[in-house]
């Protein structure tokens, strides 16, 4: 594959400079929420004006700006500004608080920290040494004293003030640069700091929304830019030279509303947020909403994306590290595949030594890009996890896939939440699966304990659904028929709620310390299930 990239392709900062000069009076953010709309060239000029005063503020190449806020006008500015200098954003979850904030400033180094005023509180005692500045979103008063102790403190207003719409001097920036650190959920330990290069960024939306959508196209941007998922609308936008609409967050009771009121043409829908639609039952006869980028089709997708009249849908596989290596086609008969490699991705199945399993088995997916710096440039501040990744020239998903004879890759598990009972590897994903068709269960996570006889046991943690109670043994006749005999769980557990991380992830490994003694245990009831059932 030849490599004619071009860095005014792909770095934001050429992209957006490129569309005001050449489609100013194109529309490209809209803010429902603050009644405000931006043309290419307006989002240009306050971009500008953010970076001059970031510049002299102090911020320079190189430099790590934290920002803890919510989508807005502001957020938006400061960002793309922060980019323009050559500096880099670590986009922090507006859920973390304590030892969790602590960690991202310390791995991510930032020297600047952008907050809302409504999460000032979270601040006191969490702020290392290294962020020597604070920018606050609204009245800096309610910075706690500690924070302030021997840190610049300023209101965004303040900041702005004098600061005009000209071009901050250009550091000369290339398409292998990280312009982010965007971190994991961290489901099995600490979130890690995924160095972000332009090259990923524009890699991960070409293939699944440049090559299928256009300039015309309306995007529904209200995922949280603290989750690479929130980038795939706004990148896709700004290379397309589209209009992406910016909410704070995702609103499912006021989904439909939104597409109709911002004529929406794409959504990224997270499986999820499609069962609560699902669910929801409230749309309008017809919309503008025609595609949309989803990660797994639930049950009864069909039947609904033909009420909500999406003409095409498509879905993906694709993680903070990587950039889409998995991809379907259009409106896919086969809706439990995740796809197949996309252009320029070359993946492999491989076992715990990185030897290629067989069709048909599971192995870890293994990814490498044929042209550089498609994947992520490692983990900030954390190199033995960066070793463990990126091992025998490929980056390790940490994700159990199988692929079958067509070539079509099926996602398994995690490698770490995989379960092995009596010598059968058992998918706690299907196994979820299967229970969350029962009408008494809202949400299902199966982990692996430890079992007398070696190996583990199944504990299968629900949490009921309003209506009806969840009767253990009636969840075993209920799978009995619908798994393979040694995937029928031993032990129950019934929750009010599970732990997440925080981008709303199960933390399983909580669930395998809570132990077993408020489970029910299937055997102690007298239930035994063989081959036959």
């Amino acid at each position: 594959m030849t490599d004619d990239r071009r860095h005014e392709d792909i770095v934001f900062r050429y992209v957006l400079e490129r569309r005001a000069r050449e489609t100013p009076g194109r529309e490209f953010l809209r803010f429902p929420d603050e009644e405000l709309s931006w043309t290419y060239a307006t989002a240009d000029a306050e971009a500008n004006r953010a970076a001059t005063a970031l510049l002299e503020f102090g911020i320079a190449a190189g430099d790590v700006v934290a920002v803890l806020a919510d989508n807005s006008s502001v957020t938006l500015a400061l960002i793309f500004g922060t980019t323009k200098l050559g500096a880099v954003v670590a986009p922090l979850n507006t859920a973390l608080r304590g030892d969790y904030l602590t960690h991202a400033f310390t791995v991510s180094g930032a020297k600047l920290l952008i907050a809302d005023e409504q999460y000032l509180t979270r601040l006191d005692g969490v702020v290392p040494g290294s962020v020597c500045s604070l920018v606050v979103a609204g009245n800096p008063e309610p910075v706690p004293a500690a924070v302030r102790d021997g840190r610049s403190v300023i209101g965004v207003a303040e900041l702005l003030a004098g600061a005009g719409p000209a071009a901050p001097p250009d550091p000369g920036l290339r398409f292998w640069q990280p312009w982010a650190i965007i971190f994991t959920s961290g489901t099995t330990g600490p979130s890690k700091g995924v160095l972000t290069p332009y090259a990923q960024t524009h890699a991960m939306v070409a293939e699944p929304m440049l090559s299928r959508l256009t300039e015309a196209d309306v995007f529904l941007g209200d995922m949280p830019l603290f989750h690479v998922s929130g980038w795939l609308s706004l990148a896709s936008a700004l290379y397309l030279g589209a209009t992406d609409v910016i909410y704070p967050r995702v609103g499912v009771s006021s989904f439909w509303s939104r597409v109709r009121d911002n004529k929406i043409t794409h959504v990224t829908l997270l499986t999820a947020v499609i069962k609560f639609l699902q669910q929801g039952g409230t749309q309008p006869e017809r919309t503008t909403l025609r595609t949309a980028l989803i990660g797994k089709a639930p049950p009864g997708f069909e039947a609904w994306r033909q009420q909500a009249g999406l003409e095409t849908w498509y879905s993906f596989f694709n993680m903070t590290e990587v950039s889409s290596p998995l991809i379907s086609p259009d409106n896919p008969q086969n809706t439990a595949s995740s796809g197949r490699p996309r252009p320029g991705a070359d993946v492999r199945l491989v076992d715990d030594n990185d030897i290629e399993v067989s069709p048909g088995q599971a192995g870890e997916l293994v990814v490498r890009t044929e042209l550089p710096w498609e994947l992520n440039a490692g983990y900030v501040g954390m190199p033995d996890a960066t070793a463990a990744a990126w091992r025998n020239g490929w980056f390790h998903t940490g994700d159990l896939f199988r692929q079958d004879a067509d070539g079509e890759y099926y996602y398994v598990d995690r490698v770490k939440d995989s379960i092995r009972r009596r010598g059968e590897n058992i998918s706690s994903y299907e196994l979820e699966a299967a229970v969350l068709s029962h009408p008494a269960v809202a949400d299902a996570a199966a982990v692996g304990v430890p079992s007398e006889y070696g190996d583990d046991e199944i504990k299968l943690c629900l949490i009921a659904t309003p209506e009806q109670p969840v009767d253990p043994v009636e969840i075993v006749s209920y799978l009995r028929p619908r798994v393979p005999h040694f995937a029928v769980p031993r032990f129950i557990e019934v929750y009010e709620g599970f732990p997440t991380t925080s981008t709303g992830k199960v933390r399983k490994a909580a669930l395998r310390e809570d132990g077993l003694a408020r489970a029910w245990d299937r055997e102690a009831a007298g239930i035994r299930v063989d081959r036959n059932h």
